[in-house]
């Protein structure tokens, strides 16, 4: 039977920002004594996009054939690979038991948030290796979600209101109707997770057409870009939230509205430092127009932060004490699990057998990512208490009014974590799903009104 390999995050939502160190234990489980060279473990932040297309070409001869292409890119941002046990000489033997390894790698400070989509994936994974002499080797796989912080009360555009009014004039045979206006207010341009975007819409029916239904929807969209065989992009459109405003407005009547949709648990709108996926939010009021005319709609541009704006219409007012200190770079530190009791370390009952050390040394890192830390700072395996995650280096003010938020899983479901480097045998294979923070504000005002 093969050894049993799981990994054991210090943090039990196995969510960190960028910049911050993963810190756990992979556990290695073996009913019957098991020879290897090592036990390795790899780090490693990537990025992938991918399509497929059918396209009409011509043979040689002239005739016209399907044709499958496959579009594709992919960008690695950091790998770091070392020994938990062993090396890629000699030989060692593990005696039936259970064995724990720490591990430690930090996470670059430039890395694009976790992310997962259609047609591709912003993706950070742990693998642990059994290198196993003259037999396959033995490997299990976990992924965890990084989050690039991005503070609202950094960006001028996110606290400032939009205001979009679009009109528009029918032609009804030879007679031209009055305008159409269509008034969209937002009072500030950047929101968090678990929060209600309040907007005001306001209309002007000076044409002779009557308005109803006026829809409302928050959604992102996201573009794909390809760069095999060619630079190629795809966008997609998906619906986060939706609400229908179902009331008529007749010809030369004017009315408005105060409504709110509240923000569920997404990834934040900086996918900087990831040039094959952008991400962007999107409010979109359309009122739907009687007859064969074309609807008037508005699009506003939303940001979607990890940490709210602190002043202002939209700011956050905390129900409760403060209960963590914020950075700007580091917002809400993850609560802190409840202790894991240590597991113990069988004795080799042979002298060739070795226990597992409490700090092994790592190896240097391997290669890979354009911001991979530099190889004489590898990292350093923690010991086996469970620590708080460290601040993010040169951590600016603090924001001690703000309670820490949830993390929660992202509305969409994830993809599984299998690529072309796992094979069937590869343990933890399964669809992974990133936690991004939420926060809880208070009651929201009444939303309707006329």
């Amino acid at each position: 039977m093969p050894a049993n390999i799981r990994f054991q995050f210090d943090n039990h939502y196995a969510t960190f920002y960028a910049g911050q160190t993963v810190t756990g234990r992979v556990i290695v489980t073996v009913d019957k004594p098991k020879k290897l060279r090592a036990i390795t473990i790899n780090f490693k932040g990537e990025a992938e996009v991918k399509w497929t297309e059918t396209e009409t070409k011509k043979d040689s001869q002239g005739k016209d054939y399907e044709d499958h292409v496959v579009y594709k890119a992919t960008e690695t941002y950091y790998e770091n690979k070392y020994h938990l046990l062993g090396s890629e000489s000699g030989e060692i033997e593990l005696n039936p038991g259970e064995y724990s390894y720490p591990f430690s790698c930090q996470i670059p400070i430039s890395v694009p948030s976790s992310f997962e989509g259609e047609h591709g994936y912003i993706r950070y994974t742990v693998k642990a290796t059994l290198d196993r002499p003259w037999k396959f080797d033995q490997e299990s796989k976990a992924a965890f979600t990084v989050v690039a912080p991005l503070d609202l009360n950094t960006l001028p555009q996110a606290k400032e209101p939009i205001e979009f009014e679009k009109s528009k004039s029918f032609c009804c045979l030879w007679c031209k109707s009055g305008p159409l206006t269509l008034t969209v207010k937002v009072p500030a341009g950047g929101f968090v997770p678990g929060q209600t975007i309040p907007f005001q819409i306001e209309i002007e029916n000076g044409s002779n057409i009557r308005i109803r239904p006026i829809n409302c929807v928050l959604r992102k969209e996201v573009t794909w870009h390809a760069r095999d065989p060619i630079h190629k992009t795809q966008k997609t459109k998906t619906t986060l939230a939706e609400l229908a405003v179902d009331d008529e407005v007749k010809p030369h009547e004017s009315k408005s509205f105060s409504k709110d949709i509240t923000v569920p648990a997404v990834p934040p709108s900086n996918l900087a430092n990831c040039g094959i996926i952008d991400l962007e939010y999107i409010l979109k009021i359309e009122a739907v127009v009687s007859g064969f005319h074309k609807n008037v709609s508005a699009r506003l541009p939303i940001i979607m932060g990890t940490i709210p704006l602190l002043t202002g219409p939209t700011a956050y007012k905390p129900g409760q004490p403060s209960l963590a200190l914020v950075p700007t770079t580091q917002p809400a530190q993850l609560p802190t699990p409840a202790p894991v009791p240590a597991i113990p370390t069988p004795t080799p009952s042979q002298s060739p057998s070795p226990a597992p050390a409490p700090s092994p040394a790592p190896g240097p890192p391997v290669g890979g990512g354009w911001n991979l830390p530099p190889a004489t700072t590898p990292s350093t395996p923690p010991s086996l208490n469970l620590v708080p995650l460290n601040p993010a280096p040169s951590a600016p003010p603090l924001y001690p009014q703000l309670p820490p938020p949830s993390y929660e899983e992202s509305i969409w479901k994830g993809n599984s974590i299998k690529d072309s480097t796992d094979n069937e045998h590869t343990m933890g294979i399964q669809d992974f799903t990133p936690r991004y923070p939420v926060w809880t504000f208070g009651p929201a005002s009444p939303s309707t009104q006329q």
